[in-house]
């Protein structure tokens, strides 16, 4: 049900953000505050309302690399859905705009491989697959390159970091 659900979420949210009329930094910020209010219930019920112990049992060096971390990953993800709604509002197709967004697929075994992480055989195989399947389900009407694809194609790349800054 959950992986159903996420996709709805995802090919619901670029069918919203190619009809966004606020502005890409307007648009974004206001899709955070709603993930923000939506993960205080779910900080809650995991932590079951008292988050001290969990702050306390850290040692500084552990604290500061959480905040490392999390500047990290924050910083790449805020890039990326910038550049992502900046294409879409510069005239990217949402149905293009996925397809190049979801090309991190490809990428993040790409970058790891300069990280000197190992790449099984397999990984390669179904990062085939997945292109193809994102290509055929995503790209109409023929596949012609403009500026605004540039800054969707420049949010994979961002989005692969991201990814490889999680890990």
């Amino acid at each position: 049900v959950f992986p159903i659900l996420a996709a709805l979420i995802w090919g619901v949210a670029f069918v919203a953000q190619k009809n966004n009329t606020a502005g890409a930094l307007t648009f974004n910020m206001s899709r955070s505050v709603v993930a923000f209010l939506f993960l205080l219930p779910v900080i809650a019920l995991f932590t079951k309302g008292d988050i001290r112990h969990i702050l306390s049992e850290n040692t500084r060096r552990d604290t500061a690399m959480l905040w490392i971390g999390g500047v990290s990953c924050g910083t790449a993800l805020s890039v990326a859905t910038y550049l992502q709604q900046l294409g879409l509002d510069s005239g990217t197709e949402a149905g293009k705009a996925s397809f190049l967004t979801a090309m991190y697929i490809v990428l993040v075994p790409v970058f790891g491989l300069f990280l000197k992480k190992k790449v099984p055989f397999n990984v390669w195989i179904s990062v085939c697959i997945s292109v193809g399947g994102l290509y055929l389900l995503c790209v109409k009407n023929g596949f012609s390159v403009r500026p605004s694809d540039m800054l969707i194609a420049a949010c994979s790349v961002v989005f692969a970091v991201h990814i490889l800054v999680i890990d």
